[in-house]
C-alpha cells in the first residue's frame, strides 16, 4: 500500500503489474486510492467505515473521471459519512432496483 501525494503526471507514469492489481493512495484526501489492475485499467475508489465495516466504493476510472473530480467525489462521500450516511448504499439499492421487464410483468 504505497501513499503519496497524487499528481496528474504520476498518475499517468504507473505501471500496470505483471498480475493482480496494485492499490495506490493519495496522501492528502484520507481513504482516496486509486487501483491499478494487470490489464492497464485505472480505477478511483475510497475506502471508508461505516457502523463499524470497512467499505469501498468505486467512483469511476481514470481518464474519464480526472483527479480533481476523484476529489471532490470523495469528499462528498466522506461529508455522506460524516452525517451518518452510507454513501455506496443507493449503488446497493440501484442495483437492486426491480427492472424494466419485471415491473412489466407485474
Amino acid at each position: 500500500m504505497a501513499k503519496a501525494p497524487f499528481t496528474a503526471r504520476g498518475i499517468t507514469s504507473l505501471k500496470s503489474p505483471l498480475k493482480g492489481q496494485i492499490d495506490y493512495f493519495d496522501s492528502k484526501p484520507p481513504g482516496l486510492g486509486l487501483r491499478v489492475s494487470s490489464s492497464g485499467r485505472k480505477s478511483w475508489f475510497i475506502m471508508y467505515r461505516c457502523n463499524g465495516r470497512l467499505r469501498r466504493l468505486t467512483l469511476g476510472t481514470y481518464p474519464a473521471l480526472g483527479l480533481a473530480d476523484a476529489r471532490a467525489q470523495a469528499a462528498t462521500a466522506r461529508h455522506a459519512v460524516a452525517q451518518g450516511e452510507d454513501p455506496g448504499e443507493a449503488k446497493y439499492d440501484a442495483r437492486r432496483a426491480p427492472t424494466v421487464a419485471e415491473i412489466a410483468a407485474q
